[in-house]
């Protein structure tokens, strides 16, 4: 399977100072360039290792939609 394009986001606490921001967007990754699903899940996997190296919760979305022809 082929995708198209991507985007991964990455949440988690941001400290500023002495206060916690909850639930901010740390990283973002996105691109339109496409990649083969079974890349995609070997670069996803070491995406969670460098950046939420402890309990993590995944969600994803896939949508597939139809071309003209």
């Amino acid at each position: 399977m082929y995708i198209d394009k991507y985007q991964i986001n990455s949440y988690g606490n941001e400290y500023k100072g002495n206060k916690t921001f909850k639930n901010q967007l740390l990283t973002s990754v996105k691109s339109k360039d496409g990649n083969r699903l079974k890349k995609m899940i070997s670069f996803l996997e070491e995406y969670e290792e460098l950046h939420h190296p402890y309990n993590s919760e995944i969600e994803l979305i896939i949508n597939i939609k139809r071309t003209e022809d």
